[in-house]
């Protein structure tokens, strides 16, 4: 780095350590905890209220930047553009100026510079965590104020075209809920009112040993989606849909290719004419996991699927659904590729500039 000057961290940034004992007269209107703040992004965008939590939260103002010392290795902060209260679990930092810009701050704590000594002084095996008092006393190479302004300005450019896209990414998934109930609630004429089991049916996976699904071959389906590959599909054709039948019961997955479906599982067998993805669909639509049995060990309640009545458009109907919810799913593709090519290229530029 240019002009660099290596500096303890307390010469860095403070620790702002407001206590707040009661948050419900906090006054304030926003929570901020760990799950709140996201890996990927400097951006606040969720939060709580006060009166959802109890026990001492620390006070933060704008521009500090909430900073998860609990499980460091999640790389999780973010930074305040409002008044609040966070978690005990986080530090709230904020940056001296004379060595560190406010808006550098963020940057320099997602830099692997930082991180990775982060990771090397916490302490605690099930929570690893970060004590201020070892990590102000850690040095880092800091580059010039100018150099920061610089860094910033290149950065910051790139999480606006990342935040954009995360825009663009959740209004493509809402147009797509929306589009997708429209679709498959229209009715008309030509739409048969019948229930699923009438058409198609769930039919259970196949047990196979974990010795089984290391091979690279087919993907193998459970209820918590492909959780290995096969030598050899045990189930006969393709497509296919494949649901959720214990842990995770009621989540529905689709393959374009051979597979095999493990006994935590079922998938789908049409029982009359259709269209695969469209009942892909229609399944993905409903509130599966309300239809889990509650005896025993919790499970998607296969009878209860079948009994669920709808209106079923006919064959062309079908596609014409399935042709309209594609249009919006390569939408949703091209800007989640877009969006991973962006962070990609945050973490290469970010890890450049900040070495």
């Amino acid at each position: 780095m240019k002009n660099a000057k290596l500096l303890k961290f307390d010469e860095i940034a403070l620790s702002i350590t407001e206590r707040v004992d009661d948050p419900a007269s906090a006054g304030v209107t926003r929570y901020v905890g760990l799950e709140h703040l996201d890996p990927e992004s400097i951006e606040i965008t969720r939060w709580g209220t006060p009166e959802d939590v109890s026990a001492t939260k620390l006070r933060f103002y704008p521009k500090d930047v909430i900073y998860g010392r609990r499980r460091a290795y999640q790389k999780k902060l973010g930074v305040a553009r409002f008044e609040g209260i966070c978690s005990a679990h986080a530090l709230v930092l904020r940056a001296r100026q004379d060595f560190c810009l406010a808006e550098f701050l963020p940057y320099f704590l997602h830099s692997d510079q930082f991180h990775n000594r982060a990771l090397e002084i916490s302490v605690g095996s099930l929570s690893p965590t970060i004590n201020w008092s070892t990590l102000k006393l850690q040095k880092f190479e800091l580059p010039s104020i100018e150099e920061q302004q610089r860094i910033v300005e290149l950065l910051s450019g790139v999480d606006a075209h990342a935040e954009a896209l995360r825009n663009q990414l959740h209004v493509a998934n809402e147009t797509r809920k929306s589009v997708l109930h429209h679709l498959l609630t229209a009715g008309g004429d030509d739409w048969t009112e019948t229930t699923l089991g009438n058409v198609i049916q769930l039919s259970y996976g196949k047990a196979l040993k974990a010795e089984d699904r290391d091979g690279d071959g087919f993907p193998v389906f459970g209820s918590a989606g492909e959780v290995g590959q096969h030598s050899e599909p045990n189930v006969p054709f393709v497509p296919v849909v494949i649901v959720g039948r214990k842990g995770t019961a009621g989540a529905v997955w689709w393959s374009d290719i051979p597979c095999s479906v493990i006994d935590t599982a079922y998938f789908l067998v049409l029982k009359a004419e259709g269209n695969p993805k469209y009942f892909y669909h229609l399944l993905e639509s409903l509130d599966l996991p309300t239809l889990t049995a509650q005896t025993g060990v919790p499970g998607l309640n296969r009878d209860r699927v079948h009994s669920c009545e709808f209106l079923c458009p006919p064959l062309i109907e079908q596609q014409r659904i399935v042709d309209e919810i594609s249009k919006i799913d390569a939408v949703i593709q091209e800007t989640t590729s877009a969006l991973a090519a962006t962070r990609q290229l945050r973490s290469a530029l970010l890890n450049k500039e900040i070495s």
